[in-house]
């Protein structure tokens, strides 16, 4: 949403087997952000604030252990996760 380049280039660099080094710069949990973005997790843990069932701290740590094994950016977009427990 509003970052075209990134949406060209991320998807071609993974075809092309190359690294994009755009979702080193832009994204938010890569980056290390601050909570309360625009990203679907923050999004979805609003959402659930909201409707009277908040997000356990279980369930952010199951997703951020999940995230760390993936490799790659895993260890980073964990700590992310991590970090918007409250």
């Amino acid at each position: 949403m509003g970052h075209q380049r990134l949406e060209y280039m991320a998807p071609r660099s993974f075809f092309l087997r190359e690294n994009s080094l755009y979702l080193d710069r832009f994204d938010p949990l890569i980056r290390g952000v601050a909570k309360k973005t625009d990203l679907m997790l923050d999004r979805y843990i609003a959402y659930r604030a909201e409707v009277g069932n908040p997000m356990s701290k279980k369930e952010l740590v199951d997703a951020a252990r999940y995230a760390a094994s993936m490799g790659g950016y895993g260890r980073q977009v964990a700590k992310s996760i991590v970090a918007r427990i409250h």
